[in-house]
């Protein structure tokens, strides 16, 4: 985890580290968060998937927006990018492990299959939107 620290139970601080592998993985591809004004943890990484996401709209653009509950929009976006497309994707209003609220990861194809650092949510009910930028 790029983030190790623990409590003084030898528990990690932040189970949850999507936003923290996100900011790990844009800081080695070489951008930087020095305008990034939300909560980090002492490594400098974002603690936050839905600030992270506000931050790259800021700074690199709007994203894609899907709203889930729109199912023709929905349906668009999963055959148009999501199956054919490399980027980031955000999960908004997720509640996954522990209630936890959103979720920030990279998507890419490795011989047509979809790889995620942890899963596809795509599917989920209880996602509200979905936010992707692509990266090429």
């Amino acid at each position: 985890m790029p983030c190790d620290e623990k409590d003084k139970n030898g528990f990690y601080h932040y189970e949850n580290q999507c936003a923290i592998r996100m900011s790990h993985c844009l800081i080695k591809a070489g951008i930087t968060l020095s305008n990034y004004t939300d909560p980090k943890c002492k490594h400098g990484y974002a603690r936050g998937a839905e600030s992270l996401a506000t931050w790259l709209w800021r700074n690199f653009g709007k994203p894609l927006q899907v709203i889930c509950s729109n199912a023709a929009q929905k349906n668009a976006f999963l055959t148009n990018q999501y199956w054919s497309k490399n980027g980031i994707i955000f999960f908004k209003d997720f509640y996954g492990t522990n209630n936890t609220g959103d979720h920030i990861d990279l998507l890419y194809h490795v011989n047509t299959q979809i790889m995620t650092a942890t899963g596809d949510y795509t599917n989920d009910s209880r996602v509200k939107e979905i936010w992707f930028w692509e990266v090429n």
